[in-house]
């Protein structure tokens, strides 16, 4: 038996074997989708939102940290206010097994207001959200 022949063998199968293991997979999975900040604002902009308590509370502000991309985990600030005061609403994402992302409410803080240049914020007026503090304004 020729050894030659055998290391030649050995090494072609070893080379094939990690050629198609790097192959990547032709079924890839659709990225999973996110949850952009428009759509977090188009939702809290409606009045009816169960977060103001069936009309007992006005929304007041909303706050995304910079790092916010809108995946599984990612936290968000709703600021409501009555004629008792403002009260904070932290906002965790979550995935539901069918796929879709939701807003689950983690926290409840009465009287705390969270400070504007460490979000990017949004601030309620005239039945519209308007951009106080954006990342870019940071940055300069």
């Amino acid at each position: 038996m020729n050894w030659r022949r055998v290391i030649y063998i050995a090494v072609i199968v070893f080379m094939a074997a990690m050629i198609f293991r790097n192959v990547p997979d032709t079924k890839q999975e659709p990225p999973q989708a996110l949850v952009d900040q428009q759509v977090i604002l188009h939702d809290f902009q409606q009045l009816e939102h169960s977060a103001y308590d069936g009309g007992k509370y006005q929304p007041d502000s909303i706050y995304f940290p910079y790092n916010y991309i809108g995946d599984r985990g990612d936290a968000f600030y709703l600021s409501i206010k009555n004629d008792e005061g403002i009260t904070t609403l932290k906002y965790v994402l979550d995935r539901q097994p069918s796929g879709k992302m939701e807003y689950n409410l983690k926290n409840r803080w009465p009287d705390v207001t969270l400070p504007t240049d460490r979000f990017e914020s949004y601030k309620f007026e005239d039945g519209k959200w308007a951009c106080i503090t954006a990342a870019e304004d940071v940055k300069r």
